[in-house]
């Protein structure tokens, strides 16, 4: 107890040390779960009372400071809280009545960054764009769990369709995917089709050959009723993910068909 309230003692003596702008980024930056690069930092915590344009120098105000740590992550500098500085930061941020309005930022963040990997990784930036993705998931993982318990179906799905998965990046992305299907809403929703398909495609990867195949229907019936979504080509993944199962049941030639199908409406 002694020595956790000399620790707090310690930084409220240098959180006191800061200017204003240094507080309010110090407690912003509690969003972020595992650290954020200075762009993510900028897109979440910038505004008129953190200056976008100043956001880098109060950063290392606050590095020097030992509130902040600084990190080397390959090509970029991730910044990052130790816990006990996070949980301050997090009752200063409701302190000044933010932490709604900061998640849903972090939430749209991520939703972007997702977005933007998801993309990349089809193109000739896919190393990169796997090298960036890998220190994300802590945060893609806190969005979507905010996303879940605030009932907020569009980033959750949003969120859920652009996260690429394991089969794409090397690694399992362990993110919550069943719960979104159920969030109030979302079998109304645009993505709800595709949702049900991300879903199915990863139950394939994991060897869930009911849920792949239930999955699989629904979202091809879901596409029926809703429409077809040209940016969100539901029955493309849809055969991959039967595809995969086919080819765990050893129905070699089935999995090639799904495969191959997929393959020609990719580069049709």
């Amino acid at each position: 107890m002694q020595r956790h309230q000399t620790l707090r003692a310690a930084i409220d003596w240098s959180y006191e040390l800061c200017s204003e702008p240094q507080r309010r980024l110090l407690a912003r930056l509690s969003v972020f779960a595992g650290g954020c690069t200075r762009e993510s930092a900028e897109a979440v915590c910038a505004d008129e009372v953190v200056d976008r344009r100043a956001l880098f120098a109060l950063l290392h105000g606050l590095v020097a400071k030992s509130l902040v740590v600084a990190e080397r992550d390959g090509p970029e500098t991730r910044y990052r809280l130790l816990e006990t500085i996070r949980e301050y930061g997090e009752e200063r941020l409701a302190e000044n009545d933010e932490t709604e309005a900061l998640r849903a930022r972090h939430g749209e963040c991520y939703a972007e960054f997702a977005r933007v990997v998801s993309e990349d990784l089809t193109g000739p930036r896919q190393i990169e764009a796997g090298k960036r993705l890998g220190p994300e998931n802590e945060n893609l993982l806190a969005a979507m769990n905010h996303a879940i318990d605030t009932d907020n179906v569009d980033l959750a799905l949003r969120l859920l369709v652009n996260t690429p998965s394991a089969f794409q990046v090397g690694y399992v992305l362990r993110l919550p995917v069943e719960p979104v299907l159920g969030l109030t809403g979302a079998s109304e929703h645009p993505l709800y089709p595709d949702g049900l398909a991300t879903t199915a495609f990863r139950a394939a990867e994991q060897g869930d050959l009911e849920t792949t195949d239930t999955r699989c229907a629904e979202a091809l019936a879901a596409m029926e009723r809703l429409g077809y979504d040209p940016d969100h080509p539901v029955d493309l993944t849809v055969s991959v993910a039967r595809g995969i199962v086919a080819r765990a049941i050893g129905v070699y030639d089935e999995s090639a068909t799904q495969i191959g199908r997929a393959s020609c409406r990719e580069r049709g």
